[in-house]
């Protein structure tokens, strides 16, 4: 197996980096130490300028994800296949693919501004233990950088449950829907497949309900309904658990918070996002 991921070495040992993370998620208390310039608590922007952030690669969106997992970073091979993808966020969420479902890696991609990126076929999925962080039944974010090439069909881009599912996004045809239990919070129409995508949907869980294709917020048919509910449930990537709502294409990023995100968190999220990945 190896391991690729962007990190930065201080004192001898290799960390990874965790744009957007606070001082103790990218460095320990003995590094913070040995620093002693560095602000606690501090973000990365906070405690570097920016030519040293460009320096080390460091890019990423915007902090208090739950779950970032991003194809340059923290991914476990065999062979080309992804066996795992570690959580940047700080707080574990890893996924796991398992031997026969699994993702195979693409060094580069001229669709993903020649970085890294995930294939996925029919019947291939990652998942996602369950925990505390990703029980989510109020104000909720779900970003995805996908490529559908079933453009006819139903894409799953990450979802946590069943039928009754705690919260799921997916895409069909000229449609994307953001679900809570069931019932479609948001949705809209007029979307483009087979092409690189950032798809945020948005979420209050009361008056606010907004999803954007790349930078730009669609409109919408909404339903605004109660908090959503919760289970043990994995959270997936590419495959509902109901085995038929799959993404065929590529992914590169995926990030879930748990809170709303207005435009112009929105805008600056996208704006890190065009300029990593070369989207429009």
């Amino acid at each position: 197996m190896r391991r690729l991921g962007l990190g930065l070495g201080l004192g001898g040992r290799h960390l990874p980096i965790l744009d957007g993370g606070t001082l103790a998620q990218n460095f320990p208390a003995w590094t913070q130490a040995m620093a002693g310039g560095l602000a606690v608590p501090g973000t990365i922007a906070q405690n570097f300028p920016a030519w040293t952030q460009a320096t080390a690669g460091i890019s990423g969106p915007p902090g208090g994800m739950v779950l970032w997992l991003r194809s340059d970073l923290g991914v476990t091979l065999s062979g080309s296949n992804v066996t795992g993808w570690a959580d940047q966020s700080g707080n574990g969420n890893n996924a796991v693919g398992d031997s026969g479902t699994q993702f195979t890696y693409n060094t580069s991609d001229a669709n993903w501004n020649s970085k890294p990126s995930m294939s996925v076929a029919s019947g291939q999925f990652m998942h996602i233990a369950d925990s505390a962080g990703l029980k989510i039944t109020g104000a909720l974010t779900l970003v995805a950088l996908v490529r559908s090439t079933n453009v006819s069909g139903f894409n799953c881009l990450i979802s946590k449950g069943v039928s009754s599912c705690e919260w799921d996004s997916y895409t069909v045809t000229n449609n994307t829907s953001l679900i809570r239990t069931s019932t479609a919070q948001a949705s809209c129409t007029n979307i483009t497949q087979n092409v690189a995508t950032s798809v945020i949907m948005t979420t209050d869980q009361s008056s606010n309900q907004q999803i954007y294709f790349n930078g730009v917020s669609k409109t919408l048919n909404t339903n605004t309904f109660g908090a959503g509910h919760v289970s043990t449930n994995p959270v997936r990537l590419g495959l509902r658990q109901d085995s038929f709502t799959q993404l065929v294409g590529t992914c590169v990023e995926f990030i879930v918070y748990p809170f709303y995100l207005n435009s112009t968190q929105v805008g600056n999220l996208y704006t890190y996002q065009k300029n990593f990945f070369g989207l429009p």
